[in-house]
């Protein structure tokens, strides 16, 4: 078996050397190769593509901060040798490990994910394709990448009596490289709900490296100052127009989330001079994520304004007092209930006012055709759930253009 160590050596190299002496006890030989480069998947893509270029029979991703036990690649190569459906060969290092069974008269311990060092055969490789680039830089990969190798009849596994110990865990507060980690794990829970349904309905096999590339636009959630902000990544420049346009003395929002749209949103009416715009938001949990930006000109109030089943306004005249104050108001429909929320309040306004809904497209067919996995994958309000509202309360298309390509609908009065 002709092996392919792929040595990932990003950013920081405190432990490269000890790394390095470590896997040269392999007793077994091997070619190395030395990736310097941002994002996890990214760089072992590219060991990858060179070690099927250059004939390999299987590949090693290695970290900079791992050492291994001596003997340990001729341990892995017998390994996944012996056991020709052999996903991810590891050492346990990390997380639990579980109990052994026997597999063509050797005991493992079979597991979800082999973490840190892994040996894949490149069979395997050429089966499943690449690791998942949307991950990038620090989050899930090689849980995702186990994930597609379990449903595809492949078992992942640790190696009894083997240890390789993570020497360099202690990443260090305030780098470089613990921002990268933070900056990956901030988006996982989206990411990974996402990708997990999209195998689901695709299949596990992605040998198309684009595809991580056009997806990861639409996993529906990315971050403003540290904060989830579950908007398309284009949302600022829309939202800034409307404001300077607009100059709304006051903005509803119904449905705060984590707060990343609501401290956006101040910081841009701060930007444009409109410091004395208030932001009223309302929703039914804490927001712990946006406690430490509480400031002047932001509220936010932990309430249900609307009936368990969203059929009427029980805060009528907190709402209503609040919209029709001086000035124009931009009504933002966010919460749980995005089509009766625009019925409702829809007919509080005031003649210059604005309403908006999100998770929106026109109608289903062009959500199917021109959305869903490619631009965003939540459909929750079209034209025709709202056609009666819009004639009734006299609204017109504002911006439409603009906010239907980042899922709002934007009507005026």
């Amino acid at each position: 078996m002709k092996v392919l160590v792929i040595f990932l050596d990003y950013l920081r190299h405190d432990f490269t050397k000890q790394s390095l002496k470590s896997i040269a006890d392999a007793g077994y030989p091997f070619d190395l190769i030395t990736i310097d480069k941002f994002g996890i998947a990214t760089a072992t893509n590219d060991g990858f593509d060179f070690a099927k270029k250059n004939g390999y029979d299987a590949i090693v991703y290695a970290a900079n901060d791992i050492q291994l036990p001596d003997n340990w690649l001729a341990q892995m190569v017998h390994y996944a040798q012996t056991i020709p459906n052999t996903g991810m060969c590891g050492i346990h290092c990390v997380e639990s490990i579980g109990h052994q069974i026997e597999m063509n008269g050797l005991m493992i311990h079979p597991t979800n994910c082999a973490f840190a060092n892994i040996l894949i055969p490149m069979k395997v490789i050429d089966h499943i394709g690449y690791m998942n680039e949307d991950h990038d830089p620090y989050g899930m990969q090689d849980s995702d990448y186990a994930l597609r190798l379990n449903n595809s009849g492949y078992i992942n596994y640790y190696i009894p009596n083997l240890t390789q110990q993570h020497i360099g865990h202690d990443v260090g507060n305030g780098t470089e490289y613990r921002k990268m980690k933070d900056e990956g794990l901030s988006t996982v829970a989206p990411k990974w709900e996402f990708w997990a349904n999209y195998y689901a309905q695709n299949g596990y096999s992605i040998k198309d490296r684009n595809i991580f590339k056009t997806k990861n636009m639409i996993t529906g959630n990315f971050n403003y100052k540290n904060i989830p902000i579950q908007q398309h990544e284009g949302i600022k420049t829309p939202f800034n127009e409307l404001l300077k346009t607009i100059k709304p003395k006051q903005i509803l929002e119904i449905g705060t989330a984590s707060g990343g749209l609501t401290l956006m949103l101040r910081d841009t009416l701060n930007e444009l001079g409109l410091n004395d715009t208030i932001i009223r938001s309302y929703d039914v949990e804490q927001k712990h994520f946006l406690n430490q930006h509480i400031q002047q000109g932001l509220e936010v109030i932990i309430k249900n304004v609307f009936n368990s089943e969203y059929t009427e306004l029980i805060e009528l005249d907190e709402i209503n007092s609040f919209i029709n104050r001086e000035g124009a108001t931009v009504v933002l429909c966010d919460g749980g209930n995005k089509i009766n929320e625009f019925k409702m309040l829809s007919g509080l306004l005031k003649p210059g006012d604005v309403i908006m809904a999100h998770d929106y497209c026109a109608n289903e067919d062009t959500f199917n055709a021109d959305f869903k996995n490619k631009i965003w994958n939540w459909l929750e309000i079209k034209d025709s759930d709202i056609e009666e509202a819009v004639e009734k309360n006299k609204l017109k298309p504002f911006m439409a253009t603009d906010f239907a390509k980042v899922v709002w609908v934007c009507k005026i009065k």
